[in-house]
């Protein structure tokens, strides 16, 4: 098991795939597909889920091209989760 533990460990990418999707190859990801079918889900059982709607429309800003991949992105997430508790 430890062998196994150190080649895994060697082969853990640092980036998630919505990351290399928006930075290194330019191109949408699944995100408003997934979160978008999460969102939809929880209104039917009448649960707001603002943070999440703010990510993908942020995600989807990113796509188009209309905001810049940056830490600023992470500080407005914040302050939209900050203001829906």
């Amino acid at each position: 098991m430890a062998g196994i533990a150190t080649y895994y460990r060697a082969a853990t990418k640092t980036k998630t795939r919505i990351w290399r999707g928006l930075s290194v190859r330019k191109r949408k990801t699944e995100v408003g597909a997934l979160l978008g079918a999460t969102v939809a889900r929880a209104r039917t059982f009448g649960l707001a889920m603002p943070l999440t709607e703010r990510l993908i429309a942020l995600i989807e800003e990113l796509e188009a091209g209309r905001r810049p991949l940056a830490w600023a992105n992470l500080d407005e997430q914040v302050a939209v989760s900050s203001s829906a508790r």
